[in-house]
């Protein structure tokens, strides 16, 4: 699906973030993103997402960060959230 397409169906969602979510699609990828809309976009098809959240446990996981450095993660998130 094209980016220009996938934005027209949902005008909420950027050009940007729609050639993210159609080459997650294309590729066969999933898609990382703390942005609800895009999320509902994105899984309506078919295309896996997660959020921040979900990233950091990765990234410890696969030991790219340490534990402390993902507590930071998640204090900075927690500080700096508009919600």
């Amino acid at each position: 699906m094209e980016a220009n397409k996938l934005q027209t169906v949902d005008k909420g969602v950027s050009f940007i973030d729609a050639l993210n979510v159609a080459i997650a699609k294309e590729r066969s990828m999933c898609l990382a993103t703390g942005d609800q809309k895009l999320k509902k976009v994105a899984e309506s098809l078919k295309v896996q997402c997660f959020g921040t959240i979900k990233l950091i446990e990765i990234l410890i996981e696969e030991k790219l960060i340490t534990i402390s450095e993902g507590v930071n993660c998640l204090n900075e998130l927690r500080n700096n959230s508009k919600r």
